[in-house]
C-alpha cells in the first residue's frame, strides 16, 4: 500500500507483483533443492556406510535436514538477488529498497533454520543417546514405573523451555530484521481517523454521512490503480454543511495514522520458511511408521518358527538368515524412526502457530477497518481472552486422551474375555474386533472435540472480536509448549523402552515392564494429542477469521438498520452447544463402573 497526494491508501501493483513472483518462486525452488537433497544424501551415504554392518542410523537423516537446510538458504539469498534486489517503493529511499532482498531472504532463513534446529534439540530429549533418555532408564532402574512417570514429565517440560527459547529465539530475528527497513516498506491504517466535530451532529446525520463514505471507499477500492490515486471519499450530506464544520471534518478524516508491520509480514515468512523444508521434515517424519511397522511385522510373522525357513532363503536368496541379527537392526531402526517422529511434531506445531500470527492480524485489519479495535492489556475482554484460550487447550488434550483411554479399556477387556493370549498366532477375526473397538471410540471422541471446538470458536467470535483475538493467541502460545511438552516426553518414555530392548537387552525384566508402562502412557502423548494440537490451532485461526467477519457484518447490519444486535445471543446459544459436547467428552466417554 502507498498514499496518494490526497493521503489516502491505494494498493502498490508493481510491489505486489513481484513480491508474489518472488515468494512462488521461492517455494518452487526451495521444494527443488529439497528434492536435490535426497540424491546428494544418498552419494554420501552410500561412500561412508557400504560394507558396514552396523552405524548410527539416526545419521544419515540428520545429515539430509543439513543439506536441504544450507541448499534452502543458499537458494533463498541467490533468487532473491536475482528478483528483487531493485524494487522501487514511491516514498521510500532506495538506499532502504536495495537491501530488501537480503532481508527477506535473511527473514526466511530464520524459519528454515529453525526447521533444522528444531530436530537437533529434538534429539537432545528423545533420541536413545541422549542424556534425558538414559536418565529415564536409570530412574526406572531403582524407582520403577513411579520414576519413569517422572523422568519423562521432566524430559518433555525441559524441551518445552528450550525449544520455546529457540522459536522466540529465530522470531525475534526475523523482528530485529524486520526493523532495518521492512517497516518502512510496509505499513497500513490499523485504526480509521476520528472527527469530533462529526461525532457532535445529530445521529442521523452522522450516519448518513458515515453511510456515504463507506460507500464511496469501496467505490473507489474497486478502480484501478493509478485512477485510484487521484480519488479521494466523497459525501453529498457533507459538502451540503456549512464551510467551517465541513473543512473541519475533512481534515479531521484526512489526518492517517499509518503503523509498521514489516514484524508481522515477517513473522509470516518464517513460517513459509518452516514449510520449505516440508518434503525433508516429512520423509523423516514418514521413516518413523515404515520403521515401526517393519519391526511389528517381523515380529508378529515369527518367521524364525517356521519349519525349515533357514535352508528356503537360503536356497532362494543365496544367505544365510541371522534372524536375532535383522531383529537388533530393525529395533535399532525403529528407534531412531522414534527419535525422528518426534523432530517432526514440534515443525509442524511451529509452523501452525508462527503462520497464526499472520491470520490474527488479518483479523486485527478487519476490526481496524471497521472501527472495532480495541486491543489492551487493561481491557477486561483481552484478560478474559487469554485465560479462555488455556482452558479450551487443556479441555483439548483430557479430551483426547480420554478417547483413548476408554478405547483402550475395551480392547483390552474384549481380549481378556474372548481371546486365548496362550496361542502362538493371533486370530484374524479377533484382531479385527479389536481394530474396530478402537476405531469406534477414536471416532466418538473425534466428534465431541470437533462440534465442541467449531461452537466455542463460534461463540468466542461472536461475544467481542477482541476478546476473540486474544483467545487465538492464546491458543496458539498454550498449544505449542503443551504439544512440545507432550511430543517429547512421549518420544523419551518410548525410547526409553528401546534403550531397555536393544542396548541393555534387559526384555522381560521389571526394568523393561517399568519402561513400557511409560511407553504406554507416552503414546497418547505424542501420536494422539501433541499432533493433534496442529491442525486445531490452524482450524480455530482460518474458521475464527469467517466467523469474525460474520459478527462483525452482522453488527454493522443491526447498527443501519436499527435492529437489536442478536450477536451476543448467538454466542451464548453457541457457548451453550459446546459447553454440552465438552461435557460428553468426558461424562459419555467414561470407562462404565465394574
Amino acid at each position: 500500500m502507498m498514499l496518494n497526494p490526497q493521503g489516502q491508501m491505494v494498493p502498490n501493483a508493481d510491489l505486489q507483483a513481484k513480491l508474489i513472483v518472488w515468494i512462488f518462486a521461492m517455494r518452487f525452488l526451495m521444494d527443488f533443492m529439497s528434492g536435490v537433497s535426497y540424491f546428494v544424501n544418498q552419494a554420501i551415504s552410500e561412500a561412508q556406510y557400504r560394507g558396514k554392518k552396523d552405524f548410527n542410523f539416526e545419521a544419515p537423516l540428520t545429515r539430509l535436514i543439513w543439506i536441504a537446510s544450507i541448499l534452502c538458504i543458499s537458494t533463498s539469498f541467490g533468487m532473491s538477488w536475482l528478483l528483487i534486489r531493485d524494487l522501487d517503493v514511491p516514498g521510500v529511499s532506495s538506499d532502504v529498497t536495495g537491501q530488501l532482498w537480503w532481508q527477506l531472504a535473511t527473514i526466511i532463513s530464520c524459519g528454515t533454520l529453525a526447521a533444522v534446529l528444531i530436530p537437533e534439540f529434538t534429539k537432545i530429549f528423545t533420541s536413545s543417546h541422549s542424556k534425558h533418555v538414559h536418565e529415564i532408564v536409570t530412574a526406572s532402574r531403582e524407582g520403577g514405573t513411579s520414576l519413569t512417570i517422572l523422568s519423562g514429565l521432566v524430559a518433555g517440560n525441559f524441551s518445552a523451555f528450550w525449544k520455546g527459547m529457540l522459536i522466540a529465539g529465530l522470531m525475534a530475528g526475523a523482528y530485529f530484521v524486520s526493523q532495518q527497513g521492512l517497516d518502512d516498506v510496509m505499513k497500513v491504517q490499523l485504526h480509521q481517523p476520528r472527527s469530533l466535530a462529526l461525532e457532535r451532529l445529530d445521529a442521523p446525520t452522522r450516519e448518513k454521512i458515515e453511510r456515504e463514505l463507506e460507500a464511496s471507499r469501496e467505490e473507489i477500492a474497486g478502480l484501478p490503480a493509478n485512477e485510484a490515486a487521484q480519488r479521494i471519499p466523497t459525501s453529498e450530506t457533507l459538502n451540503s454543511l456549512d464551510e467551517p464544520t465541513r473543512t473541519r471534518i475533512q481534515e479531521d478524516l484526512a489526518q492517517v495514522d499509518l503503523v509498521g508491520v514489516g514484524s508481522i509480514f515477517a513473522f509470516g515468512l518464517v513460517a513459509f520458511g518452516f514449510l520449505c523444508m516440508g518434503p525433508v521434515n516429512i520423509a523423516v517424519d514418514s521413516y518413523g511408521p515404515v520403521t515401526d511397522n517393519a519391526q511389528s511385522i517381523f515380529e508378529l510373522a515369527q518367521t524364525e518358527s517356521i519349519p525349515g525357513v533357514k535352508e528356503q532363503i537360503k536356497r532362494d536368496f543365496g544367505f544365510e538368515p541371522d534372524f536375532e541379527l535383522g531383529k537388533h537392526y530393525l529395533e535399532a531402526n525403529d528407534s531412531a524412526g522414534n527419535t525422528f517422529k518426534a523432530t517432526a511434531k514440534p515443525v509442524l506445531i511451529g509452523t501452525a502457530v508462527v503462520g497464526a500470527t499472520t491470520m490474527i492480524f488479518a483479523i486485527i485489519l478487519l476490526l481496524g477497518k471497521k472501527g472495532l479495535l480495541q486491543l489492551s492489556l487493561t481491557d477486561a475482554p483481552v484478560l478474559l481472552g487469554f485465560m479462555c484460550g488455556g482452558a479450551v487447550i487443556f479441555w483439548f488434550c483430557g479430551a483426547s486422551m480420554q478417547a483413548v483411554t476408554t478405547g483402550a479399556y475395551r480392547a483390552v477387556e474384549f481380549i481378556k474375555k474372548n481371546m486365548n493370549l496362550n496361542k502362538a498366532a493371533a486370530d484374524i477375526n479377533d484382531s479385527k474386533t479389536v481394530v474396530r473397538i478402537c476405531t469406534q471410540y477414536a471416532q466418538a471422541g473425534m466428534w465431541n472435540i470437533f462440534i465442541a471446538l467449531m461452537a466455542i470458536t463460534l461463540a468466542f467470535a461472536f461475544f467481542d472480536p477482541n476478546f476473540f483475538v486474544a483467545y487465538l493467541v492464546s491458543i496458539a502460545v498454550f498449544g505449542l509448549f503443551q504439544a512440545i511438552y507432550m511430543a517429547n516426553g512421549g518420544g523419551a518414555w518410548d525410547n526409553a523402552k528401546k534403550l531397555v530392548e536393544v542396548d541393555l537387552k534387559e526384555k522381560g525384566t521389571e526394568l523393561h515392564a517399568a519402561t513400557v508402562v511409560g511407553d504406554t502412557v507416552g503414546d497418547p502423548f505424542k501420536d494422539t494429542t501433541s499432533v493433534a494440537l496442529n491442525p486445531i490451532i490452524k482450524f480455530s485461526t482460518l474458521f475464527g477469521l469467517l466467523a469474525v467477519e460474520i459478527a462483525v457484518e452482522m453488527k454493522e447490519a443491526a447498527h443501519s438498520n436499527g435492529t437489536r444486535d442478536i450477536t451476543a445471543y448467538v454466542g451464548a446459544g453457541m457457548l451453550a452447544i459446546a459447553l454440552v459436547f465438552v461435557w460428553r467428552s468426558f461424562y459419555a466417554m467414561r470407562i462404565p463402573k465394574v
